[in-house]
């Protein structure tokens, strides 16, 4: 059986930030952000299809590599904020879908994720 290869440094150009919504209200703080290094943001024109069943259109997909990306150990979930400044714009998008990507079938640790972002 075929492990996936770690994704490529070099195909992780992107930088974001991850804001993380807690007790169910938006709370400031340096606590609730968190930089996202080493990532990938791609334009998206297809549906994103979330675990609920429900297809979404997102505008965005991140991809957040569990080796090469930074930091390590990150999480994600729906309702999460990305900001992420494309041609000089910064940008928020909510976290309407996630895909934590297995290693290979036997492993079941996460390889990556891929976020649908709107």
């Amino acid at each position: 059986m075929s492990r996936l290869k770690q994704i490529e440094r070099k195909l992780l150009p992107h930088s974001a930030t991850l804001l993380r919504r807690e007790g169910g209200a938006w709370e400031d703080g340096a606590e609730n952000a968190k930089n996202l290094q080493y990532v990938r943001v791609d334009g998206n024109d297809r549906l994103t299809y979330s675990v609920d069943g429900v297809s979404r259109l997102c505008e965005r997909v991140l991809y957040f590599d569990c080796v090469n990306s930074r930091p390590t150990g990150t999480g994600f979930r729906l309702g999460d904020v990305i900001v992420y400044t494309e041609a000089g714009v910064e940008r928020e998008y909510t976290v309407k879908s996630v895909f934590a990507a297995p290693t290979d079938q036997i492993n079941p640790a996460v390889h990556h994720w891929e976020l649908g972002l709107a």
